[in-house]
Order: structure tokens, then C-alpha cells, then sequence
């Protein structure tokens, strides 16, 4: 399945809707096309939700996931003060980050 796929059923979200937040991420994150895509998708995902500008505020986890280190990044999602009102959502965006993998 292609991203776009994914995304719409994640976060139902519009082809164009995809790209207007890809777009975003792209535009913020010089490391964003160098993730895997169940990556990209979680980065995409929760721009859609919070903003980009709201996403900028989860610093030590997208320096974690610039420097790779998926685990730590992970952890710091599950963490997050955004979590606890998504936990359903935030298990599956942290197993996604940390594997690399759809889920």
C-alpha cells in the first residue's frame, strides 16, 4: 500500500491533503525524504492534527528521529503530554516510529 493510502486510513486524510502536509513536513524537516514511509506517515499524521508549528513544540523527538534514533523517539512520543489523550493512536504512531513499519 501505497503513503497516501495509508494516510487516508489513519487519518483520514484527502490525497490533497497528504501532499499539503508532505509539502509542510518537507518544508520544516531538511531529513523528512530520507524516512521510511510508515516514518513519513507519523510525522504527516500528526502534522495534520496539531500544525507544524505545534509539531516543532516535540523537539527531542524529532532530533531523535533526525539522528536516527527511532527507539528513543519512540519512547518520547509515548511520553508526550499528546499521548495521554491518544493513547490508542500514540502505541501505534510509536511502534511505527521506532520499527519503520506499518501497523
Amino acid at each position: 500500500m501505497d503513503l497516501s493510502t495509508q494516510l487516508a486510513g489513519m487519518w483520514a486524510l484527502s490525497d490533497e491533503g497528504v501532499g499539503k502536509h508532505a509539502a509542510e513536513c518537507r518544508a520544516a524537516f531538511p531529513w523528512f525524504d530520507q524516512l521510511s514511509e510508515p516514518r513519513r506517515a507519523v510525522i504527516i499524521g500528526l502534522c495534520s492534527r496539531l500544525g507544524v508549528q505545534q509539531l516543532l513544540a516535540f523537539g527531542r523527538m524529532l532530533d531523535s528521529i533526525r539522528d536516527e534514533r527511532f527507539a528513543h523517539a519512540a519512547e518520547l512520543l509515548r511520553q508526550s503530554h499528546w499521548a495521554r489523550s491518544t493513547p490508542k493512536r500514540a502505541v501505534r504512531l510509536a511502534y511505527m516510529l521506532e520499527t519503520g513499519e506499518w501497523n
